[in-house]
């Protein structure tokens, strides 16, 4: 299972499927094209009990937000409900009635909201004029179970560079993200400096052995259960207006220091990618799970019940 939430994006497959819907229909396709598209490209997941639950529930959700739910769609996805709850079913009590309370409003949502088809949408562009260097501060509203306690701080965006994600109408920004101690911002540089990085994923768990040649041709030493961190992610925006009002420009800052023993993907498309709607609630969830190490991936006897599958690759 590739989730690290119980928020309906916070898992690979979902956040795949909905930048890509998105996609074909922002390149021009029409609704039945991109229905058709869509079901086409994730056809490897179709006849998966755990994947298919989770295509046909943000589908479903996707297409409600463009106003075209198809009716096979909303079939399928009435019909997902219990399967993706079995996906849930060795997590915590807590995790499982989370994601119980999310799949109840997406139900209620198919059952009592079909608008009629909008038409089309011309296909757009939007390139973030974002620099390198910029800042922005990002504060945290504490309005779910797993931000409240850090209600009042402050996730800070340090643009390092573009990427296209594979879109060329598009640029989005690629972000290394720290975190406020307190309600307090960083008026330099120097302030900046000193604040904790935000640990996003993982590369791993490698053995003894890989570790060791890692270090040998990379100079990056894991850490004390095999593991690299990841710490860059794409911020997935898609026109100025979807850009939060409470974004706060802090400044350019150049030649910030990295995080130590960065592990860095060479494929854009394994960056992690965030979105607005779940951006807080994701990013207290990977604070939690591997800046303070709650994840599984730290217990090895519980790693197979809290995250899967892992990473193992490495770029050489």
């Amino acid at each position: 299972m590739g989730a690290w939430g119980t928020g309906l994006y916070q898992d690979d497959l979902a956040l795949d499927v909905k930048e890509s819907y998105d996609s074909l229909l922002n390149n021009g396709k029409t609704y039945a094209e991109a229905n058709k598209l869509i079901i086409e490209e994730f056809d490897f997941c179709l006849n998966d009990q755990d994947e298919a639950p989770v295509f046909w529930l943000v589908l479903a959700n996707v297409q409600m937000k463009h106003s075209c739910l198809e009716e096979e769609t909303k079939t399928r996805a009435m019909e997902s409900f219990e399967h993706d709850l079995q996906r849930w079913k060795e997590a915590s009590p807590a995790q499982q009635k989370k994601r119980e309370q999310v799949l109840l409003r997406l139900k209620q949502r198919l059952l009592t909201y079909q608008p009629k088809k909008k038409p089309p949408l011309a296909p757009k562009t939007y390139h973030c004029d974002w620099q390198d260097g910029d800042v922005f501060a990002y504060p945290i509203s504490g309005d779910n179970d797993r931000s409240k306690d850090f209600k009042g701080r402050f996730f800070l965006f340090h643009k390092i560079r573009n990427s296209s994600r594979g879109l060329p109408r598009y640029t989005f920004p690629i972000m290394r993200i720290k975190i406020t101690e307190d309600e307090t911002l960083p008026t330099s540089k120097e302030e900046f400096e000193r604040l904790e990085y935000v640990k996003l994923f993982f590369a791993g768990p490698f053995s003894s052995e890989d570790s060791e040649k890692i270090r040998l041709r990379h100079g990056l030493i894991t850490d004390e259960v095999g593991l690299l961190m990841k710490y860059q992610a794409l911020l997935y925006i898609t026109s100025k207006r979807s850009i939060p009002k409470k974004l706060i420009y802090l400044g350019n800052y150049q030649n910030v220091t990295p995080p130590h023993n960065e592990y860095i993907d060479n494929i854009e498309q394994q960056v992690p990618l965030f979105i607005w709607e779940t951006l807080e609630e994701s990013l207290c969830d990977n604070y939690l799970l591997f800046n303070l190490r709650q994840a599984g991936i730290f217990d090895l006897d519980r790693r197979s019940k809290e995250i899967a599958p892992y990473s193992r690759c490495f770029n050489d």
